[in-house]
């Protein structure tokens, strides 16, 4: 078995964020899908009205992904 390293930089993940959000600019100000990154730590956020102000954003965490350096 071989060791595969991914390499994942922020082009990559601002991609796949792109990919997940909807095509539709009335329904992307309804509901859209963010991220945060920082290099060890990539945060996937919901972004929606706040519904007791819909001139507010909410952000939504809903899934957090860590790299951890093996140690071999």
């Amino acid at each position: 078995m071989t060791n595969k390293t991914i390499d994942i930089n922020e082009s990559t993940i601002k991609k796949c964020v792109d990919s997940l959000g909807p095509e539709d600019i009335e329904t992307r100000e309804q509901v859209d899908i963010g991220y945060s990154y920082d290099g060890k730590v990539v945060i996937l956020f919901e972004i929606r009205p706040d519904w007791r102000d819909p001139k507010e954003k909410q952000q939504i965490e809903f899934a957090k992904i860590r790299y951890y350096k093996s140690r071999k």
